[in-house]
């Protein structure tokens, strides 16, 4: 009994222990990130404090476009999709069929990049990537609410940064 209770313990202790290392470490933990549209200025905010939250000290990407080699990045994508693909079973067989919510979910994709070259190129390493779907809570037909929710789970997933010296 002491034995296993012993084992539990000490399993617990370095799974506990392994999670507080999944971090990145980067010299300046600076990160540079895109403008908002007008469409999702509302996130801003949110987003920023986020950012704040994990040691990433953010700046705008000079002219939405051009980086120096070996920048970190954060590619931000919203969308609010009009159709869903559902499945469902008819006949007693399961078809997928694309349906019009009346609510439509919102989905946030995170990719976490470092820079090759001076700007941003899909060649360019992915450093950590999460696509997060929400489609409660329904308050609001345009779903403001399940974004900005969208928004805070994905960025449970964002590794801490720590600042290294050169």
């Amino acid at each position: 009994m002491s034995k296993r209770f012993f084992s539990i313990i000490v399993s617990l202790l370095i799974i506990s222990s392994h999670a507080q290392y999944f971090s990145i470490d980067h010299p300046d933990c600076s990160i540079r990130v895109k403008t908002f549209n007008s469409e999702n200025k509302f996130l801003k905010k949110i987003f920023f404090n986020k950012l704040k939250e994990r040691n990433y000290s953010p700046v705008n990407l000079i002219d939405n476009k051009r980086l120096t080699v070996g920048d970190m990045y954060l590619d931000l994508s919203i969308s609010r999709p009009k159709e869903v693909n559902r499945k469902q079973k008819i006949d007693g067989k399961m078809v997928n069929k694309l349906i019009k919510p009346l609510y439509s979910p919102c989905i946030v994709k995170l990719e976490l990049k470092q820079a090759k070259g001076n700007t941003i190129r899909k060649s360019d390493k992915t450093l950590f990537q999460k696509e997060v779907e929400r489609g409660f809570p329904r308050v609001t037909f345009k779903g403001n609410e399940r974004c900005t929710r969208a928004l805070k789970d994905a960025f449970v997933h964002i590794p801490k940064c720590n600042k290294t010296r050169n």
